[in-house]
């Protein structure tokens, strides 16, 4: 996961050039993201295994910074998707059907998405 994060980091001022930059994106976040949470929950310590509690609580903490670097990484995308405007978004999801899947990711509500279709 960390591997990717330069890449991911990369997208930054692209997400409006075009339907398919967009989508290329929000799925390499997304792919980069669930591979970053099964490795965390790898991570997790075992109720058998209490005695490596040092260890697993070693291994927990390096996927939480792991997550925050990833977090940072891709910081940029709600502000400039929000940037890039609901119309413009709108058209690159009527362009490209694979941004349904990101739909929700695509809201305008804060607290749902970034914009609304």
């Amino acid at each position: 996961m960390i591997k990717e994060l330069p890449a991911l980091a990369g997208y930054r001022g692209k997400l409006g050039t075009d339907a398919a930059t967009l989508k290329t994106a929000l799925r390499a976040m997304s792919d980069t993201q669930k591979r970053g949470g099964a490795a965390q929950r790898l991570r997790r310590p075992d109720r058998r295994q209490r005695h490596l509690a040092a260890a697993a609580q070693e291994r927990r903490q390096l996927a939480i910074a792991l997550y925050g670097q990833f977090s940072e990484a891709i910081a940029y995308v709600q502000p400039e998707i929000l940037a890039v405007g609901a119309d413009k978004v709108a058209a690159f999801q009527k362009a490209d059907k694979g941004l349904a899947a990101f739909a929700f990711e695509l809201k305008d509500n804060p607290e749902e998405g970034a914009l609304s279709p």
